[in-house]
């Protein structure tokens, strides 16, 4: 298929992607720092606050008068500039960051997006930063047009190598906490309540929730200058007291939890995100060995109502060992009961293919996969064939790809028609191509997916949400179970 690059920015358009709609995917995605109209941490007017109330040390006082160049100085002062504005009474060092590229970036269709003339001059990273997925960067032969590829990888890797000079991470990842064995990619060690400077809603969700470590929703600014100079104002998440829930969130009878799939708890993050508010949510009634694998799923989903970036699950993460702790020994301001009624209908409010329908996408990877989801994939696929038309991409971090191929995941995906993308997105990004490309429907196990491309960029596009198993087989049949 020979396809005009002017052609492909003229599809992007006729996606009719509202201002709001498209903001507000920027935002969830981290791209702009917090959920639209929120105050939970994100980047502020910077005319908010002149009066300094920020306390320094003596080292940081030199990085804003200059001392170590205009990089540090301009990061100093956008810090001062956010601390001010949110009331923090000083700076706390942190244990690391993780970076947008698109920090440093031009995008023709938004125009320049770049600060790297500004934060980044003369700079490098002070504390270890890892870098995000590079989301439009897809490989060559995976059924997307050369031409395309070849305008959007050098604009995405120009960006990335930018940070990489500064000493950034090149995990490119939006699950950066992935355990590969590589010890240079693996710097999320942190003790629970360790400081952290990190963006993008299922990088921050995760870490706050599930780690314990602390971080408000950063947008790609505040962490490149977090990255640069170390530190960020103690404020929002940072301090116990906004950490506590205020929501408990638990479950009827006839729902039974331990045979939740990634997609159900997808499911219900998205809808306990409606029902809560900007209030932290407790979950008391999920499965105890649950694992950070489907503890992801529950990042993002929530985002696009509550912009509390954290929620709890009494007995599972580290900071709700019970419901009274998770609470900080206050009673719930709410209690929410949720049972098998509820998740139907929140699940068919997110998917818009039936049974019988023609499915020509098939993405995992939304957040990125680990090694379990995609052992789970190629067991799956193992001796069968992607059906003529159908793409399957499954998407992943660089040193996880490696860890697949030598266990011979990749080539077992491979000969049955599907592909391992490192660096990618796996959600929003490939639905974009389906209605531009002319390709059936799209599948996925991932309610951050369908969200987004639903609620979010408004792609006019019919997606199922199911298990790996259903979306395997939709990659066989090229239909809908």
């Amino acid at each position: 298929m020979k396809m005009e690059k002017e052609k492909f920015v003229d599809g992007l358009g006729d996606l009719s992607l509202t201002r709001r709609g498209f903001l507000k995917s920027l935002a969830a995605a981290g791209l702009l720092g917090g959920s639209l109209g929120s105050d939970w941490g994100g980047i502020v007017s910077l005319t908010k606050g002149e009066g300094g109330a920020v306390s320094l040390t003596r080292e940081e006082e030199k990085m804003l008068s200059g001392e170590y160049g205009p990089g540090v100085q301009e990061s100093m002062r956008l810090l001062v500039k956010i601390g001010d504005a949110y009331g923090a009474e000083r700076m706390i060092p942190l244990k690391g960051a993780h970076i947008h590229g698109i920090a440093g970036m031009k995008i023709p269709l938004l125009g320049s997006l770049s600060i790297e003339s500004e934060l980044m001059e003369g700079a490098t990273y002070k504390i270890p930063t890892s870098i995000h997925a590079k989301f439009l960067a897809y490989p060559k032969g995976i059924g997307i047009p050369d031409v395309i590829i070849d305008l959007l990888t050098p604009m995405m890797d120009e960006a990335w190598e930018v940070h990489e000079r500064m000493g950034a991470i090149p995990i490119n990842s939006c699950q950066p906490f992935l355990k590969c064995g590589e010890e240079k990619f693996d710097h999320y060690k942190g003790e629970i309540g360790d400081h952290y400077a990190l963006t993008d809603t299922t990088v921050v969700w995760f870490a706050n929730s599930w780690l314990g470590i602390r971080s408000n929703q950063e947008s790609p600014e505040t962490c490149v200058a977090s990255g640069i100079t170390g530190v960020t104002p103690e404020y929002g998440m940072h301090l116990t007291e906004n950490r506590y829930g205020k929501v408990l969130i638990e479950f009827e009878k006839d729902l039974d939890t331990k045979e939740f799939t990634y997609k159900d708890y997808g499911v219900l993050s998205f809808f306990a995100g409606e029902l809560t508010g900007d209030k932290i949510p407790v979950y008391n009634g999920l499965p105890k060995d649950m694992t950070w694998s489907q503890a992801k799923y529950m990042c993002t989903p929530q985002s696009w109502f509550n912009p509390a970036p954290m929620f709890h699950i009494v007995g599972v993460t580290p900071e709700a060992p019970t419901v009274e702790e998770a609470f900080g020994g206050e009673k719930p301001e709410e209690r929410i009961v949720i049972g098998k009624k509820e998740m139907k209908e929140w699940e068919e409010e997110v998917t818009t293919i039936h049974s019988g329908e023609e499915i020509g996408l098939v993405s995992f990877g939304c957040p990125h996969c680990s090694i379990e989801e995609i052992s789970e994939i190629a067991g799956l696929i193992k001796g069968k064939k992607v059906a003529d038309g159908v793409k399957l991409w499954v998407a992943t971090n660089p040193p996880i790809r490696e860890l697949a191929v030598s266990r011979g995941y990749v080539d077992t995906i491979e000969k049955a028609g599907g592909h391992v993308n490192p660096c990618v997105c796996g959600g929003p990004m490939p639905a974009i191509f389906v209605p531009l490309l002319g390709w059936k429907g799209m599948a996925t196990t991932s309610a951050t997916a369908a969200s987004m491309i639903g609620y979010g960029f408004g792609i006019p596009i019919k997606i199922s949400l199911g298990t790996p198993k259903q979306c395997i087989k939709a990659a066989i049949t090229g239909r809908w179970d």
